[in-house]
């Protein structure tokens, strides 16, 4: 008899938004997977909000294009620092973006 291992679990990377926000920014500013979703739906608040994306901007033309595209689609957009906030200010539904860089 041959042994069964585990499939490798993969990152999914099929979420429209993230494939458009990757499409126009770059694979390594885009973050979809399960961990990155999980870490950057809470914030120190007793509130969990997963979003669709997390965003690395990494200059003006990152943030420009970001805020364009949320705008266009009607996607929330949430700024993101340390994660620190007591109220659920650093958490949202739609993108999250991240200073990189």
């Amino acid at each position: 008899m041959t042994p069964s291992f585990p499939s490798l679990i993969q990152p999914t990377r099929s979420r429209p938004v993230a494939k458009d926000l990757r499409a126009l920014l770059g694979v390594g500013k885009v973050l979809d997977d399960g961990p990155a979703l999980t870490a950057y739906a809470v914030d120190a608040s007793i509130y969990r909000v997963p979003p669709q994306a997390i965003v690395l901007v990494e200059s003006e033309d990152d943030i420009a294009a970001t805020v364009s595209y949320a705008v266009s689609r009607g996607i929330p957009l949430t700024p993101r620092a340390a994660g620190t906030n007591l109220t659920g200010s650093a958490i949202g539904s739609g993108i999250i973006s991240m200073c990189h860089g």
